[in-house]
């Protein structure tokens, strides 16, 4: 078929309709030459900068030789920055804002120091301008003045300064200054102080005292108190004390409230305070050590004046004490579904000290009459299940 016969052959299979159009010519991709563009930056972080033509490198030149146009001056539209990881401060005062968040839990934190003498505050006042030394709040107690200091540092500022000036007073101390104390079960009474110091400093814990517990009766008891510095609280992962397997514990709170043994008040410690002596025994202004006063003479309180001794449990000014300082706060319950109860009392007991529980709610407790389940400072209401494997409930309640 020649050349000519073809060509009347497409014109009489073409479709005499006028709307028809004749399908598009397909190219293929890698016939179409392409302008490639490359733009590099410092690294994969940094932004492009305006107002500055992009560096040419060999990294960015194109190689193709379909490529021949000379490449033009590209801008981009973003800023750069020196530091690609700095963060933009969009709100300016937001680092004020944080600067005063952080100074009001300070102050919040900060532990109050009481003046005894109320008569000193005006000249304790003109001493902490001159020092530069800041309160935020400072009240009238029956104690005396309650001084808030504003941060921890003018904490220990003020405290030093109220030594140096003979000043009576009373304070707390802080948190981070107070030793870890921890109680280890499972030493026997058979093994010597210098025997458990000695393992715990080559286990990593320099303890500075140690002291064994006493059980019912005053009967020393299997267990001593540790006490070293807050940092190493990883003692309570110890498994293993001179050669035995030991369990640990926080040291469990009397819930008494503290009564100073120098000027017999409530509420400190006598580390803390250096008020006038007060006896514990005749009210007189000496060391209770050093007390005189026969057996065959009535005893006198320094608090309320009666014909007993300033530690007695039922004088008028402790129950006076601890009706004023009594909190309010919310009641902390643990509800557990503890899948028997025998083997888990150690880890509840110290669950419940941390976190302060007034109310402990326990299913499926497994426990039978014969077993014990009780808890210092605790009231146990229980109801177990008899006929069968399983079950039973209780509920301890703080007393």
């Amino acid at each position: 078929m020649d050349a000519n016969t073809s060509t009347e052959a497409r014109k009489r299979s073409k479709p005499e309709d006028e709307n028809y159009r004749p399908p598009k010519r397909t190219v293929k991709i890698d016939q179409i030459a392409t302008a490639t563009t490359n733009i590099t930056t410092p690294n994969k972080f940094a932004t492009l900068t305006e107002d500055s033509e992009v560096p040419t490198t060999a990294e960015n030149q194109t190689t193709d030789h379909e490529n021949t146009k000379p490449s033009s001056k590209k801008r981009s539209t973003h800023r750069s920055s020196t530091d690609n990881f700095k963060v933009l401060n969009i709100n300016p005062s937001t680092s004020d804002t944080n600067t005063t968040n952080t100074a009001t839990e300070d102050a919040k934190n900060t532990i109050p120091i009481v003046l005894r003498n109320k008569a000193k505050l005006e000249n304790l006042r003109q001493k902490m301008n001159t020092n530069k030394i800041n309160y935020t709040k400072a009240s009238t107690t029956a104690q005396g003045i309650r001084i808030q200091p504003q941060c921890t540092d003018d904490y220990r500022k003020l405290r030093k300064l109220m030594e140096a000036e003979g000043h009576e007073y009373h304070t707390h101390s802080p948190r981070q200054e107070r030793s870890l104390k921890v109680v280890i079960r499972g030493i026997p009474v058979e093994s010597t102080e210098e025997e458990i110091i000695e393992d715990l400093n080559r286990q990593g814990y320099p303890v500075f005292k140690i002291t064994r517990m006493n059980g019912k009766q005053k009967i020393p008891a299997p267990m001593v108190l540790v006490e070293l510095e807050r940092k190493y609280n990883s003692i309570y992962k110890l498994t293993h004390v001179v050669g035995l397997s030991i369990t640990t514990e926080a040291l469990r709170q009397s819930g008494e409230i503290i009564q100073c043994h120098r000027c017999q008040l409530f509420g400190h410690i006598q580390q803390n305070c250096t008020a006038e002596y007060k006896c514990m025994k005749c009210a007189e202004n000496h060391n209770t050590h050093e007390c005189v006063k026969p057996k065959t003479i009535a005893a006198k309180c320094s608090n309320c004046g009666g014909p007993h001794t300033s530690t007695y449990k039922n004088c008028n000014e402790r129950s006076k004490f601890m009706k004023h300082n009594r909190k309010i706060d919310a009641i902390h319950i643990i509800a557990w579904n503890c899948n028997g109860i025998s083997n888990k009392k150690q880890e509840l007991q110290t669950y419940a000290h941390i976190h302060k529980s007034d109310i402990i709610l326990l299913n499926e407790s497994h426990s039978k009459p014969q077993h014990s389940l009780c808890m210092k400072n605790y009231m146990t209401y229980r109801q177990d299940r008899i006929d069968r494997v399983g079950g039973g409930v209780a509920a301890l309640v703080k007393k």
